[in-house]
């Protein structure tokens, strides 16, 4: 079962608001004043990535449709008894089906209230009589255990986050390709991509892929012709060690210019499209493997 809807509470500036997502998108942007909790959000969206809603002192407000793998789960053909009339499933699991539940997860990491979007679907197949309230308790007494189960559309995705003191800087090579979310190591993973002459590296990555994306997303802002590295090896500009590499973007009527001179906003940019484009062909991974 799917969780649709998402929010948390008990998470430093969240402590006594809801705050979260009423949905799930491969687009998602979050927008706010500076701290407002943009960043704290993030944490929500690493903890449904790690399959770990769990967090002590969080509480969670959940909500999905019940499907029928769920409720098998939980409802098994020919299992009678936990206070229940009748076959577990023919009598009662099925006829929960597409059935819009909402719940809590409490910091304890137990399904806490639950609720129905019709307050009668839960009745459902039930008999109208006096044990009716006690017939109900028992059916969602076995839900919590199918809920506790449910998952996120991101659930063991790889999540990768960009932080607030992150740069790009001129780098020392190496055949070791990592990157960091404050921005380390994007220099070399670009050196090696041009410079390489092993084919696992083709340089089109670089100068076809990542050209033409950055160009999309600067439009009429500013073209760029190129992207190239050069070698810091002797008397480099102040501030940059000598025996490094660093990133050049070439412009018409300007040539290369050194990201060095370049704004945040620039970097900010190339650090995302190498998360995008690159980074999972390093680790091998599919880009759909990611958040």
């Amino acid at each position: 079962m799917l969780i649709e809807t998402i929010q948390f509470k008990g998470h430093r500036c969240f402590k006594k608001n809801w705050a979260g997502f009423s949905e799930l998108r491969k687009l998602n942007i979050i927008i706010g004043r500076n701290n407002s909790g943009k960043s704290h959000l993030l944490d929500l969206v690493a903890r449904m990535c790690e399959r770990q809603l769990h967090q002590e002192n969080w509480q969670l407000y959940c909500s999905g449709v019940l499907d029928e793998n769920t409720l098998k789960t939980v409802f098994a053909h020919n299992s009678h008894g936990g206070g229940l009339p009748g076959d577990h499933w023919i009598d009662h699991g099925k006829h929960l089906r597409a059935t819009h539940v909402s719940w809590i997860i409490t910091s304890e990491n137990t399904i806490g209230e639950v609720t129905f979007k019709d307050p009668f679907a839960i009745k459902i197949g039930l008999p109208e009589n006096s044990q009716t309230p006690g017939f109900v308790n028992a059916r969602i007494e076995i839900l919590r255990r199918g809920l506790i189960k449910a998952t996120t559309p991101i659930s063991g995705k790889l999540f990768r986050r960009l932080s607030s003191e992150r740069d790009i800087q001129p780098e020392a090579a190496s055949i070791q390709l990592a990157l960091t979310s404050g921005g380390r190591g994007a220099t070399n993973i670009i050196r090696r991509y041009i410079t390489t002459a092993d084919p696992e590296f083709p340089r089109d990555v670089i100068q076809k892929d990542l050209l033409h994306a950055l160009n999309e997303v600067f439009g009429c802002d500013g073209q760029f012709t190129e992207v190239i590295v050069r070698h810091h090896d002797d008397k480099p500009p102040y501030g940059i060690a000598n025996d490094t590499w660093e990133i050049f973007l070439g412009q018409e009527k300007k040539g290369p210019i050194a990201l060095s001179r370049c704004g945040s906003g620039l970097k900010t940019v190339i650090l995302v499209l190498l998360h995008l484009l690159v980074l999972h062909k390093i680790e091998k991974k599919a880009a759909g493997d990611y958040v």
